[in-house]
């Protein structure tokens, strides 16, 4: 969540799944699903998870909305990048390491508890 906050330029509120205040502030979101994919909770209240979070977040960037403009407008690209999102997580400790060994300045990647943000939502809102 560290590099989705860089790339936001700190335009998001991350906060952990585990923490207390995730059940206070977002009743809606479910445990059993918290484990399993992050969750993206825009100003408008529409929720999203896995890939499409990270990329709805993401598109906070006008620099990187392209990329969810290709999830959106291709099934065949949603599909890939839904694969990609769930093995990627499944494997988080394995993928934490590549990246602290490929891209040693780059955010940590949490090892293995699970998604590490209950929700993410623009900041002040």
């Amino acid at each position: 969540m560290a590099k989705l906050r860089q790339i936001t330029d700190d335009g998001i509120e991350c906060v952990d799944r585990l923490d207390p205040v995730c059940a206070t502030r977002f009743p809606h979101l479910l445990p059993s699903d918290l484990e399993t994919a992050v969750h993206f909770v825009g100003i408008d209240g529409r929720v999203s998870r896995g890939a499409e979070a990270v990329l709805r977040a993401a598109a906070l960037n006008p620099r990187w909305r392209w990329l969810l403009r290709w999830y959106s407008a291709s099934r065949i690209l949603a599909w890939i990048a839904e694969v990609t999102y769930r093995g990627v997580a499944r494997n988080r400790a394995l993928v934490s390491r590549l990246t602290r060994y490929w891209l040693p300045e780059s955010p940590d990647v949490p090892q293995g508890r699970g998604p590490s943000t209950c929700s993410v939502s623009r900041k002040g809102k």
